[in-house]
């Protein structure tokens, strides 16, 4: 199990779904925080009480794949 600490990042994934921003948890202190909202996604809410915790809030960005 991850101790949270205010120096772990949270890493996050936004994506677009059907015209609305999800913001996904992309690495173990952010599923912290989501199992503890209890849900799959994190609200903007939740992300701005993590960052008064001390929490740093990344965002992950999405890999362009050329061929």
């Amino acid at each position: 199990m991850t101790t949270l600490t205010a120096n772990n990042p949270l890493m996050v994934t936004i994506k677009n779904v059907y015209g609305t921003e999800m913001i996904y948890p992309a690495n173990s202190v952010a599923q912290i925080f989501a199992d503890i909202a209890r849900q799959k996604t994190l609200s903007r809410e939740t992300l701005k009480l993590a960052k008064a915790l001390g929490y740093e809030i990344q965002v992950q960005q999405p890999a362009l794949k050329l061929a």
